[in-house]
């Protein structure tokens, strides 16, 4: 018998009922919750109140049925609360108390920036010095409109209606309520980021018929021209060349600051797995591919205190473009390394479970391009010398330049940064939740799940509806040499094969 571990399910976005609640019938949603978890939940036929803000501040409603919502993505804050709220301080402009009216101004200067459209709306106002102030107010904004402390843009939810309509507004402060897995629950902004309606009809457990063992088919891509043609990106892809940066900002050689989020613009963020090393621009020259100058590879200390470069482990997460918060996948990725022999510098690509899911590896004396497509998502890429050559002496120097992939697709990467410590569990559904630990029953048939959240109660399973456990993880595991080749499982990981069978 296992041990049972008392067990809670970070499960992203609700609050679930300690009884269970009857089954709605209505429409089934995929729900995407911040902390990476993905669920699909049934609610019954309701309508929601939408607002739009125009450009002077005004905000309009108008009603609209959630049968004819294919998706919507939520901010943070509902964003017509923030427009009121500005708008409040701009008649406060015009009050009685001297102390209010400079509150206001002040605050205005301090939080109006994403607002600066609506605040011009008002420069005719009745009062004069409201208008001497709101003139003093725009000044100081577009002033600082580059300054470091501007506050970010305004963002609003953005709703998707079956007939391919797409609105810009604001759903308030309410709640997708429907039932998960026999249970009530209800996913608001603050944990949800989007819910996605298939409109073919999404089913939470779909007949036994309908499963089927995923298997993972990874292709290798060798030549530049799956993603460029005439030197340009192909339509659905996009390409990194570190010469260029949000804007078309021409990149110094030789950056000596970190560049991991510096291309989060266009869909990729860079990592050094050693600690405290970085990633940095370097003048490396490739001898092939798009870019003739700069290149990135990493810079650390090694025990000694000495500072090396091209070594190490490299890796490329993906995230949405413009939004290093929002994870993302692509299904094919490749790039170019300089300072190799055959075989001795190898990619691998994970898939957002922390699986790795596939291996190539350098195949020229000097530049080569090397990538991969596969019928999974890739969340993430490493390159680092290749450990698995067993050889005299490895090369272990690498430079990564133009790196190519096609346009990322949000997915959520539940083994990020973010709740790390704890378990990821993915059922054959497709769905993604959080546990503190995992309980299960004596004969192995079922696992109980307790939803994390405040007054959350228990979802138990059958284990043949979970796909697979990954434990806690911080870091990535260093890979063994070995004597031997790689098979990938069904699962899309990869076990060592020795003379004497299967060596975890």
């Amino acid at each position: 018998m296992r041990t049972v571990t008392r067990l809670t399910l970070a499960v992203c976005l609700l609050v679930a009922a300690r009884t269970a609640w009857p089954q709605a019938t209505g429409y089934s949603f995929n729900v995407q919750s911040r902390d990476g978890g993905q669920i699909v939940v049934t609610a019954p036929a309701e309508t929601i109140r939408w607002k739009t803000v125009t450009l002077n501040g005004e905000i309009s409603e108008t009603m609209i049925a959630l049968s004819e919502i294919r998706s919507l993505r939520l901010t943070t804050e509902p964003a017509s609360e923030k427009v009121a709220e500005i708008r409040r301080l701009i008649y406060e402009l015009a009050d009685n108390d001297w102390q209010k009216r400079q509150n206001a101004e002040n605050q205005l200067v301090a939080e109006g920036h994403p607002f600066i459209t609506i605040i011009d709306q008002f420069r005719e106002h009745t009062e004069p010095e409201a208008r001497y102030r709101i003139a003093r107010v725009l000044d100081q904004l577009k002033n600082n409109v580059d300054s470091s402390k501007a506050p970010r843009v305004i963002e609003f939810d953005v709703l998707e209606t079956n007939d391919g309509q797409v609105l810009e507004g604001d759903i308030g402060a309410w709640q997708l309520s429907g039932t998960w897995h026999g249970h009530r629950v209800n996913a608001g902004r603050d944990e949800c980021s989007g819910i996605f309606h298939d409109a073919a009809g999404a089913h939470a457990s779909p007949p036994d018929s309908a499963r089927s063992e995923p298997t993972v088919t990874m292709d290798h891509v060798t030549k530049m021209d799956r993603f460029i043609t005439d030197g340009e990106p192909r339509e659905g892809s996009r390409v990194v060349t570190f010469e260029t940066g949000n804007g078309g900002v021409q990149l110094s050689r030789d950056i000596k600051e970190p560049v991991e989020s510096m291309f989060a613009w266009n869909g990729c963020l860079l990592k050094c797995e050693t600690r405290d090393g970085s990633v940095i621009i370097s003048g490396y020259k490739f001898k092939k591919g798009l870019s003739r100058e700069n290149s990135v590879g990493n810079l650390f200390r090694d025990e000694k205190g000495s500072l090396i470069r091209y070594n190490g482990v490299l890796r490329v997460e993906f995230c949405m473009p413009g939004r290093a918060d929002v994870p993302a996948s692509v299904s094919a990725a490749g790039l170019g390394v300089e300072i190799v022999v055959p075989q001795q510098t190898i990619i691998q690509a994970w898939n957002s479970a922390g699986h790795r899911i596939g291996i190539t590896w350098a195949t020229e004396d000097r530049n080569s391009f090397i990538g991969m497509e596969a019928n999974s998502d890739i969340a993430s890429l490493t390159i680092s010398a290749n450990t698995f050559l067993v050889v005299d002496k490895l090369n272990e120097d690498f430079a990564v330049d133009d790196l190519c992939f096609n346009d990322p697709v949000a997915r959520p990467e539940i083994n990020r940064a973010s709740g790390s410590d704890l378990i990821a569990v993915q059922t054959r559904d497709g769905e993604r939740i959080k546990a503190r630990s995992i309980a299960f029953s004596s004969d192995d048939a079922q696992v109980t799940l307790d939803v994390a959240t405040a007054n959350a109660g228990s979802i138990t399973l059958p284990l043949d509806d979970v796909h697979w456990i990954t434990p806690p993880q911080t870091e990535q595991p260093a890979t063994p040499a070995f004597d031997g080749l790689c098979a990938m499982m069904r699962d899309g990981s990869v076990v060592h094969v020795t003379g004497s069978g299967l060596a975890a």
